[in-house]
């Protein structure tokens, strides 16, 4: 354990180790509540359509990266891709460079170009399981406002002034994620039943209020 962590912690290692810490640390606030499975996620779909992968409020482009879909991305939250890529990316440079006995950061930069090969290929294995847990299937929603009037379940409690995370049901039976704020301070927590009354564009949230039936 001693020797890992003197290897983890190298300068060869540091950069993608610290990178790896700071992963750990997302994946902990999401646990306690800070942070949702949304944050800084984001559509890599090129298209006008409402996204069907995860987020279906998130409409946020970047066509430079729509060659990663190809690896997933944008099939799983980003988060949870960027956690296997760094993970692999990781894992690969410390027995890589441990067995080739290098301890030279240039040629460490040089392997990391192989790494990140494997890792994408890796990471593609792995998330590819996790495409029907995220995904919604085929839904009945062609906009973001046809998702309006539909009752939901809170899955990550909101206000008006935090986000959170609510679950709508569509017509199939499956589920749609969406990014919620409340109409009011008083919170709308985990379990609890919220009606989707609007959409907001410009943060790219649903506003909901509480459905009693």
């Amino acid at each position: 354990m001693k020797d890992l962590l003197e290897l983890a912690f190298s300068p060869i290692h540091f950069p993608l180790t610290l990178l790896l810490l700071a992963i750990l640390l997302y994946w902990l606030t999401v646990i306690v509540g800070l942070l949702d499975l949304s944050t800084l996620d984001f559509d890599v779909n090129a298209d006008g359509h409402l996204d069907k992968n995860i987020h279906v409020d998130l409409k946020t482009r970047r066509n430079g990266l729509i060659w990663l879909s190809f690896f997933h991305l944008g099939k799983v939250p980003f988060m949870v891709f960027l956690s296997f890529l760094v993970l692999f990316l990781w894992s690969g440079s410390i027995l890589g460079n441990y067995y080739l006995g290098n301890q030279s950061v240039a040629v460490a930069g040089l392997l990391f170009i192989p790494n990140l090969v494997i890792g994408l290929l890796l990471t593609k294995f792995a998330t590819f399981p996790l495409i029907r847990v995220f995904s919604d299937g085929k839904n009945e929603f062609e906009t973001n406002r046809d998702v309006i009037g539909r009752t939901c379940v809170v899955l990550l409690s909101a206000t008006n002034q935090k986000v959170g995370q609510a679950e709508v049901t569509s017509a199939s039976g499956a589920p749609l994620l969406l990014t919620v704020r409340t109409t009011e301070d008083s919170p709308i927590r985990r379990g609890e039943k919220g009606l989707v009354i609007d959409y907001d564009d410009a943060s790219h949230t649903y506003l909901i209020e509480p459905f009693d039936p």
